[in-house]
């Protein structure tokens, strides 16, 4: 896990987000569960998207292309 980054704009739409869902699902009358599991869903998605995405712009920027290779 990492942790430390992070933005305060990041966060707010993080909340909205979760606000929106939470008034959806009370709005569709789903049960409480289902709200947990999909807000933990969320967090596990977004969480494993930010470190594929990390690793992504790790491996890229490494990468470096010799006058020899263009």
């Amino acid at each position: 896990m990492s942790g430390g980054e992070g933005s305060v704009v990041g966060i707010l739409i993080g909340a909205a987000i979760m606000g929106v869902i939470k008034n959806a699902f009370i709005l569709l009358n789903f049960k409480a569960n289902w709200q947990t599991i999909t807000i933990g869903f969320l967090i596990i998605l977004a969480t494993g998207l930010d470190c594929i995405t990390k690793k992504y712009k790790a491996t890229k920027a490494s990468v470096t292309v010799s006058p020899e290779q263009k």
